[in-house]
């Protein structure tokens, strides 16, 4: 298994991914964002996997989902569901997000509507 490097600063993976630096710190506090290695002196080391889990959490919470809904997303991409349920639990959160896609173009229409009239 291939070894990733730690050589990301909070400020680092904060810029990378837009995300605010206490924001990330409440992540990890609630178990959302895996916890970084920390150097001697405390500083939080962050890897590629870190990155991309933060990443995902920024879209998801983007997109209206709910810490919980985020978690389970988080398991799914991480593979930690069997293939069965992983494709179902998929499924279902195609399902949302095309909802969610439909109702926005909705408001997009209404917007576009009023701002063109």
């Amino acid at each position: 298994m291939e070894q990733k490097r730690h050589s990301l600063s909070i400020g680092r993976l904060a810029a990378l991914t837009h995300c605010n630096i206490e924001t990330i710190r409440y992540y990890e506090k609630i178990e959302l964002l895996s916890q970084p290695l920390r150097t001697q002196g405390g500083h939080r080391l962050y890897d590629e996997t870190s990155q991309e889990q933060l990443v995902l959490i920024c879209q998801a919470r983007s997109l209206g989902f709910q810490i919980a809904e985020i978690r389970d997303l988080l398991c799914l991409v991480g593979g930690h569901y069997p293939a069965d349920e992983s494709a179902e639990r998929a499924t279902e959160y195609v399902s949302a997000i095309r909802l969610k896609i439909r109702a926005l173009r909705s408001l997009q229409h209404s917007l576009e509507a009023i701002a063109f009239e």
